[in-house]
């Protein structure tokens, strides 16, 4: 189901009555075939898409539970995101040797299908490069570390694009991302908290793993050792939850 946001509308129409209706256009086509690629892939491993919401900026897609996925699947399905840049390559060069776009149109086209590659792969969070490297974190730190390292490099790469802002389409791309920022530090708890439910449910396998503290490794099948009990993943989870809950 395709969502626009009302703010989209008001966007398009200041579009209009300033005269960049083309540049819009292809953000939209081209921000289009970057979620649907994602959605493309997910489907081959028979996850659900919710919804696709439209906004100012262009498109995003609610992928079904993303991170509980084997980090392979993950990676494959961000990834197909940034990779259909080829794609939209293909279809500016089509639309140019048709006559459907001018010189100018190619160029333009052009400008803007690599600005949302470069705009995706930023790795701040929940961008695509940015969910990238959290899958990778996710291999190294607990589930409650990485949400913190993802916040804190969020918070340091949004403050470096705060100094790159040169026309009102990148106020609206860094408002957008700074939104998301705060939403994040905004539902911390509640996420963390929903993640723990989910991964109790989780049917996927991973290793198992033995952890020195009472924690979550989101790629493990977890356990824990206090020198009186032992303590399977599902229990590691009621605890911590309990844990949050209380504080």
């Amino acid at each position: 189901m395709l969502i626009i946001h009302p703010l989209t509308i008001i966007y398009i129409l200041l579009a209009l009555i300033f005269n960049r209706f083309n540049g819009i256009l292809f953000l939209y086509i081209f921000g289009l075939i970057h979620e649907l690629s994602h959605v493309f892939v997910a489907k081959i491993f028979k996850i659900r898409t919710k919804e696709i919401i439209m906004y100012p900026t262009g498109f995003n897609a609610k992928i079904e539970d993303i991170y509980l996925l084997h980090p392979i699947k993950q990676l494959l399905i961000l990834i197909s995101g940034p990779a259909s840049y080829f794609i939209s390559l293909l279809l500016i060069k089509l639309l140019f040797e048709v006559n459907l776009i001018s010189s100018y149109g190619l160029r333009l086209a052009q400008e803007y299908n690599m600005m949302i590659l470069l705009f995706n792969i930023i790795p701040i969070y929940p961008l695509d490069g940015g969910k990238i490297i959290d899958i990778l974190l996710a291999h190294f730190f607990n589930e409650l570390q990485c949400r913190v390292i993802r916040i804190i490099l969020s918070f340091i790469l949004v403050l470096l694009l705060l100094f790159v802002i040169n026309t009102l389409g990148d106020a609206l791309i860094i408002g957008f991302i700074l939104i998301g920022f705060i939403s994040q530090i905004v539902n911390f708890k509640k996420d963390y908290l929903l993640f723990l439910i989910k991964k109790r449910f989780s049917k996927e396998n991973y290793k198992d793993k033995i952890n020195k503290k009472l924690t979550i490794f989101r790629f493990r099948n977890n356990y824990y050792f206090d020198k009186t009990k032992f303590f399977n993943q599902n229990e590691i989870i009621d605890k911590i939850y309990q844990r949050e809950k209380d504080t």
